[in-house]
């Protein structure tokens, strides 16, 4: 295989990720037109139903600009050779690798950022504006924006730092020690993002005392659960939309719950939400999906030690001899397509924990408050209320509403 064949296979990758991306939104969008289930009749005014599909509806003409802005100038890049120039340019300032690595993928963040930028404002201040959800204001935007550029640039550039060094001093035989490496900085991250990174983004403050601590204290008592913290998050900062999530590990993990999710819905539906989330932990997803990440990140550290010394995917992008950065990049590009598979079994083991939670809950809360919870949090945002099965597999983590609905009151029946 030559580099020209290399170059050529990245474009029948990326050209078939935009074209099974746009036929899945294709056969969604007509799905979501069709007949509303019959559990679902009525949770939509006619109207609300209308202003649902407006909205999915823009969101997906944006996503398709910004999804083909993306391919062409991606092409362009491949075509012109503009990585191999740009890593050039860049090394007449430096002999250091780590340091060219590591301007090479600051340059390429930047540009990208700057090229979708305009369809992430557009986003968030014209369409999540018009529909109600957007409470984020031009400054936290763009403290956003900063807050992500030191972290990324402290984290993602101390790993990029680390991978280089490591293959300068010991090649690619070790992959599986930078492995293990990387896996001790998941599990470092799942302590640290919970208690010092969302924290720089949002304030949290502990569930102040009252009714609906008492009965969340109450039902954690009664399925045996140590409860340690329960925060709640300044969620209507940025947005209207509701939720709640663990996060973190062993003693580290906290409960959150949006404070726009307390303000709609009833005590008896919050405690619903929260056995659920009880049941995430009861089953052990989350030292699962731990586990199936690291096995993820092991194989991607593994595959990409095949390559990453092979000057062939360098000259493919227009660069000379063998560079880490520009392999890094289209590795990133050639594993898609087994990222696309990955993610739908990722996707699948989602939903089924999803399901065990939802029946946690209804064995041991109430059934019929989690519905209504479901219900209201659905309509709250606009949720679509018939997507296509084959969008579901590819793109939904959790189930839609309807099948959570089914599941539910299924279980509800068994007790």
């Amino acid at each position: 295989m030559d580099a020209i064949t290399i170059k050529w296979i990245v474009v029948g990758v990326l050209g078939f990720n935009f074209l099974i991306d746009k036929w899945l939104s294709m056969l969604n969008d007509r799905h979501e037109r069709g007949v509303v289930p019959p559990e679902l009749d009525g949770l939509y005014s006619p109207e609300e139903r209308l202003k649902s599909l407006n909205y999915h509806d823009e969101l997906k003409k944006l996503g398709n600009w910004s999804g083909l802005v993306s391919l062409v100038l991606t092409l362009v890049v491949i075509f012109s050779g503009a990585l191999g120039s740009l890593e050039h340019w860049i090394g007449q300032y430096t002999d250091s690798t780590i340091f060219i690595t590591l301007g090479f993928f600051a340059a390429i963040t930047i540009i990208s950022d700057v090229i979708s930028l305009p369809f992430d404002w557009y986003g968030t201040f014209t369409i999540e504006q018009k529909y109600g959800f957007n409470k984020m204001t031009p400054k936290t935007f763009w403290l956003d924006k900063a807050k992500g550029y030191a972290l990324g640039g402290l984290l993602s550039g101390g790993l990029l730092a680390g991978l280089v060094a490591f293959l300068e001093n010991y090649g690619t035989s070790y992959w599986y020690v930078f492995w293990l490496i990387l896996v001790g900085f998941l599990f470092l991250m799942n302590i640290l993002y919970p208690t010092v990174i969302m924290p720089l983004f949002n304030k949290f403050t502990p569930l102040e005392a009252g009714v609906l601590r008492s009965s969340i204290e109450r039902y954690s008592a009664s399925v045996d659960f140590p409860l340690q913290n329960i925060f709640v998050m300044d969620g209507s900062k940025r947005s209207t939309k509701a939720n709640a999530f663990f996060a973190g590990l062993g003693k580290f993990k906290r409960l959150v719950l949006f404070d726009t999710l307390i303000e709609e819905l009833e005590e008896e539906e919050i405690v619903g939400v929260f056995a659920h989330e009880v049941g995430h932990f009861k089953k052990g997803h989350i030292y699962q999906g731990f586990i199936i990440g690291a096995m993820q990140m092991g194989l991607m550290v593994f595959l990409f030690s095949w390559m990453v010394t092979n000057p062939l995917f360098t000259e493919a992008m227009g660069g000379s001899g063998y560079s880490i950065g520009i392999n890094l990049l289209v590795f990133g590009l050639l594993f898609s397509p087994l990222n696309l598979i990955l993610g739908f079994f990722a996707n699948l083991l989602s939903r089924k924990n999803e399901y065990e939670a939802d029946a946690y809950a209804a064995s041991t809360a109430s059934g019929s408050a989690l519905i209504e919870a479901l219900k209201k949090i659905s309509t709250k945002s606009l949720s679509g209320l018939n997507p296509h099965p084959y969008f579901v597999a590819l793109h939904y983590s959790h189930p839609p509403l309807l099948y959570r609905i089914r599941a539910i009151q299924e279980e509800t029946v068994k007790q």
